[in-house]
């Protein structure tokens, strides 16, 4: 059998939206949808409710306001002890990093595997290779399944990267590096891949 495609694997989906997200204005959706997300989870303290802190912080979107800056102001408007303030520096301190980063990867063209070397360094920092299999509740099989997507999605990129390197690397800007690794990825499948899945 063929397997399952690459993309209906839970894992693939929050590297996406991460991508995704970067030429954005991160609206708050989108943004809660990866702050929730299992796989990306960062090191220390961390709100127990990402999504009522969120809105009760009334952030909206980046351009109205950084949820950094949204924070902060929640913080001295209503006081929250010092462990929650402790929680909440944690998520805005992650934020910030996320925006640098991303930041980054959009400011200006680079070859494809010099974006791939980011995107890897970024789900380090932000915790992917740390929460694949912390959870005590999470079957084995898909951690399994999480690791073989990772893989596929790693090597597949990587070959990728070496056949652009054969053509001559030339730069490619942010949006042409999603969209080529999307059509990389799109017909990828692995026997190891099942559905049942954390999100």
């Amino acid at each position: 059998r063929r397997g399952l495609p690459l993309f209906h694997v839970p894992l693939t989906k929050a590297v996406f939206s991460l991508l995704e997200l970067a030429d954005t204005t991160y609206p708050r959706t989108a943004l809660l949808k990866l702050l929730t997300s299992a796989y990306l989870r960062p090191d220390g303290p961390w709100p127990n409710d990402v999504v009522g802190l969120v809105n009760a912080a009334g952030y909206l979107d980046r351009g109205h306001a950084p949820l950094p800056a949204q924070l902060a102001a929640y913080v001295r408007r209503q006081q929250p002890t010092a462990e929650d303030t402790r929680k909440i520096a944690a998520l805005a301190d992650w934020v910030d990093a996320l925006h640098t980063a991303l930041d980054d990867m959009v400011g200006e063209s680079r070859p494809f595997l010099a974006y791939l070397e980011r995107l890897k360094s970024l789900l380090t920092q932000l915790g992917l290779f740390r929460a694949m299999g912390m959870h005590p509740d999470v079957p084995l099989q898909v951690i399994q399944r999480d690791r073989e997507a990772l893989r596929s999605l790693f090597d597949t990129l990587w070959t990728g990267a070496e056949a652009l390197h054969l053509l001559g690397d030339a730069p490619v800007t942010f949006q042409e590096f999603r969209l080529l690794a999307i059509d990389l990825l799109r017909e990828v499948t692995g026997a190891d891949l099942e559905l049942d899945a954390v999100h």
